[in-house]
């Protein structure tokens, strides 16, 4: 299980007015999705928009770095998100 950390991504950016069933239509292209979380606030349940996403294997995460800098599709605000390693440091 320890060679899944590397399959684990941070995502951030993301616009408070989408939810992970916004996001998982977008990830999912990039491979089978194992989770897909976004961090709340524990007062209002709000997200802080960032969360984690984490794929079967290491070639689709590393396939959904390509995500970085990306638009969603259905972001009305069109936010540019960041997509990098969770366990990356100093990044």
């Amino acid at each position: 299980m320890q060679a899944a950390k590397a399959w684990k991504l941070f995502i951030g950016q993301i616009s408070f007015d989408m939810a992970e069933g916004d996001l998982f239509p977008f990830f999912s292209q990039f491979g089978t999705i194992l989770e897909l979380v976004l961090l709340r606030n524990q007062g209002d349940g709000r997200h802080k928009g960032c969360g984690f996403l984490v794929y079967s294997s290491a070639e689709e995460a590393e396939a959904a770095l390509a995500a970085n800098g990306a638009v969603m599709p259905n972001d009305v605000r069109q936010r540019q998100i960041m997509v990098k390693y969770a366990n990356a440091k100093g990044n």
